[in-house]
């Protein structure tokens, strides 16, 4: 019974994670029912987990930042009506996405084996991989990620796809490049080439340059000088001949310049972004701590949003994470997410397990010029590393304890 009963948290937290993303939003299935069933399976999560969320008599680790997050989210639903007007069902209904961080909680509650949950990521990135390269073979055409309201385009010299749940394929990479550093075994090393080839395809310059320079530091940190001087070498060689060989390098490095001799300097937008949101959006002292709440497009928060501060100004909460939580959630969901940085940093977890400081590593660092931290494509990946987080430490200070 308790193997069966295993088994059936595994599936529903497979399942879940796939809602979360609207299983890969495919064209041939209607949005609104997808959503409608990531909503039930969110209220079954939340119901089995409700305990954990209130309280953990265990010491976990991220266990009181991930509720001081969650809570931040339903506070903000109160200035949302006070100072824009939004009822608290919109913004309830808009936050639905960010919401799926109670999978934490519920993962500690049924406490799967740290194995189920590598095995689960290796499913959901293949899963990915299959679902991202099928869809590059059929572009223009979009069959998967359908639902965002914008067209697909070449100019960087790959169709660029909006395919969500892509959170799993940065943690797989992650894993393989932590397995080849612990094992040395060749195989691990050629599925990262192979995954960190799909992370290009996705032609996104900042998630590719963060994945290579976190990996490459990690593959050479431990060798001696001379092979670090080798590898410098070799990595200068294989990106000049790359450049030149590589229509896809090639395009983002002309997208780059065209933004910068055009005047449209994404980096200046960006800082203008956080200047925005994090001085002038919230319209008081109760916003700035308590955050503003998630805009609905049927409200005038939304309107405002959508019509003023995106059309007429160009600025976007995706572009910049941290003023995004900020400025949706306060200083109490930013505080939140800064504890859960600086633990998962500092915390101590056995060797082999790097992977997961290096994926959080890089939600991180993403999350400076894009809305990765907040975003449906990461929230579940982002949960189930938390619960390894929570096992691996809990692993090592048994095994210290032992020892003594």
């Amino acid at each position: 019974m308790k193997i069966q009963l295993s088994t059936v948290n595994i599936l529903a937290v497979f399942i879940f994670c796939l809602s979360s993303f609207y299983f890969y939003e495919p064209f041939f299935f209607n949005d609104a029912i997808l959503k409608v069933f990531y909503w039930f399976m969110l209220a079954i999560i939340f119901a089995f987990s409700f305990k954990y969320f209130l309280y953990t008599s265990e010491p976990y680790v991220f266990a009181a930042s991930m509720r001081m997050l969650l809570l931040s989210m339903f506070i903000s639903t109160l200035p949302a009506l006070l100072f824009w007007g939004q009822s608290p069902v919109l913004t309830l209904r808009a936050m639905f996405p960010h919401l799926g961080f109670v999978l934490y909680f519920f993962l500690i509650a049924t406490k799967p084996s740290f194995k189920s949950m590598v095995s689960l990521v290796w499913v959901l990135a293949c899963l990915y991989v299959i679902v991202y390269l099928f869809s590059l073979t059929k572009a223009p055409d979009v069959i998967f990620g359908s639902f965002a309201d914008r067209g697909i385009g070449d100019q960087r010299g790959l169709f660029r796809l909006f395919i969500p749940g892509r959170g799993f394929l940065f943690l797989s990479f992650f894993l393989a490049i932590s397995n080849y550093v612990c094992t040395k075994r060749s195989i691990w090393l050629w599925i990262s080439i192979g995954l960190f080839l799909i992370i290009v395809a996705h032609v996104i310059r900042q998630y590719i340059f963060f994945s290579f320079f976190i990996a490459g530091f990690v593959l050479i940190r431990k060798v001696s000088i001379w092979k670090k001087i080798t590898f410098l070498l070799f990595g200068v060689v294989l990106s000049v001949y790359i450049y030149e060989y590589s229509s896809v390098i090639q395009a983002l490095f002309s997208l780059t310049e065209l933004q910068v001799s055009g005047g449209q300097q994404t980096e200046d937008i960006r800082v203008t972004a956080y200047s925005y949101f994090f001085t002038e959006f919230s319209p008081g002292l109760f916003s700035v701590i308590f955050g503003n709440g998630v805009p609905h497009e049927h409200s005038s928060y939304g309107y405002f949003y959508t019509q003023i501060v995106n059309d007429q100004m160009r600025l976007f909460m995706s572009d910049v994470g941290y003023a995004q939580i900020f400025a949706q959630f306060g200083l109490l969901g930013l505080v939140a997410v800064g504890v859960i940085l600086f633990k998962s940093i500092f915390v101590k977890i056995p060797s082999k397990y790097l992977y997961l400081k290096l994926f959080l590593i890089f939600v991180f660092l993403s999350n400076v010029m894009s809305g990765y931290f907040l975003s449906n494509h990461n929230i579940a990946a982002i949960c189930i590393v938390l619960y390894m987080f929570e096992v691996s430490s809990q692993a090592q200070l048994i095994s210290k304890k032992a020892t003594i």
